[in-house]
């Protein structure tokens, strides 16, 4: 199965692939299939090396595009970027003679979808009102111009786990994980994501589904109890609704492919780079420690004080008053990446996570929802409000 990628997005040459300079022949096909409601860049794994550099370092690609090979990786869209995203290699010889020569398309301005707010340091907006907190202890704020309720953090360990005592879910199985300088699946779960944890941190190693088992308990259970009324209900936010919590300016229409990096620059902490130590949990240099690959890079120096996730609401808030919309983990959205695929969106990047493109809050990973875990992803959940 092929990898999806989204190197063409930042090539010059979008059309463009080497891999057509000696797979002419191949029967593999394009995993973009041909039924795809509206044009899109074909795809190749070249293109998803090439977009995992760094900016100054992204390639043009040469050749016609072709089909794509097959490798043996897992069914999960973004492997090999996420893998070759920690590598800077500033110049690579290929086979045919040629070199991959710098360059970066022209990026869109950031203006219209950039967070209102400004650098950090941020306190708590004064003009918040209080949070409401439900029978978990989860608390959750109003976000202007959305329907609903926000969680002011991730789910917590603490919080996911008493749902798997309440109903006996068992951990989904294949989550990946850092063991012995190695990125695999070491057979780690929620439970155990291959580092230590606390109950106020965020869970990971939970997939899409699992997030819908965990919202459709609350509902329950909180209905029964009369915490809630019987019309509201616990889910993830929409793409649209983490966009509108995240501070940035996004049109409701569309998919999220539709708006996937359609700016640059608009992150969590403002607009500079790199992120200040306060700005959140990212890959800064106490993330390189005796299980961290060697080969696998991150933001030099720059500390946050945590090696892997950190207890929610470590760092200052964004102006809604909600925690970690950027670092400590990847968070599932509710609706699809897409028409075709069926892949669900992430937002929001995570402590494994140093590109300032991955670290963009209108950047989307997209993966699918049964068997895509992963010690980096987590989520949060919001509240419906009730009919008048």
């Amino acid at each position: 199965m092929g990898v999806r990628h989204r190197g063409c997005k930042v090539c010059p040459m979008r059309d463009w692939c080497l891999f057509d300079l000696f797979r002419q022949n191949s029967s593999s096909s394009c995993i973009y299939p041909k039924t795809t409601p509206t044009p899109r860049p074909r795809c190749c794994y070249f293109h998803t090396f090439a977009a995992t550099l760094l900016p100054e370092q992204q390639a043009r690609p040469m050749g016609r595009c072709g089909p794509v090979p097959k490798l043996k990786l897992r069914n999960r869209p973004t492997t090999m970027r996420r893998f070759l995203s920690r590598l800077v290699l500033p110049i690579v010889p290929l086979v045919c003679g040629c070199f991959l020569c710098s360059s970066r398309e022209s990026a869109p301005s950031p203006q219209s979808s950039a967070p209102a707010n400004s650098e950090y340091p941020r306190e708590r907006s004064p003009g918040l009102p209080a949070p409401w907190t439900n029978s978990l202890g989860m608390r959750f704020l109003p976000v202007k111009g959305t329907e609903v309720q926000f969680g002011v953090w991730d789910v917590r360990v603490q919080d996911y786990a008493a749902f798997v005592k309440a109903t006996g879910r068992k951990p989904s199985q294949g989550m990946w994980s850092l063991r012995g300088r190695r990125y695999g699946q070491h057979g780690d779960s929620w439970k155990n994501p291959g580092f230590d944890q606390g109950p106020t941190h965020p869970v990971c190693g939970v997939n899409w589904n699992d997030t819908q088992a965990f919202c459709a308990w609350l509902t329950d259970k909180e209905r029964g109890e009369k915490v809630i009324a019987a019309d509201q209900q616990y889910r993830l936010p929409t793409d649209w609704e983490w966009s509108r919590a995240a501070g940035l300016n996004e049109p409701c229409e569309g998919r999220p492919t539709d708006k996937d990096e359609r700016s640059s620059g608009a992150y969590a902490w403002g607009s500079s780079w790199p992120p200040p130590e306060k700005a959140g949990n990212y890959a800064g240099t106490d993330t390189a420690d005796d299980a961290w690959p060697r080969n696998w890079k991150v933001i030099e120096n720059r500390r946050d004080g945590f090696a892997r996730t950190s207890p929610v609401g470590s760092f200052p808030p964004n102006q809604f008053g909600l925690y970690d919309m950027g670092g400590n983990v990847w968070q599932w959205c509710q609706d699809d990446y897409d028409d075709v695929r069926g892949t669900k969106p992430l937002r929001g990047g995570s402590w494994a996570d140093l590109l300032p493109r991955f670290l963009s809050l209108t950047f989307r990973l997209d993966y699918s929802p049964q068997d895509s875990l992963d010690c980096t992803t987590g989520f949060r959940v919001v509240l419906s409000r009730p009919s008048k």
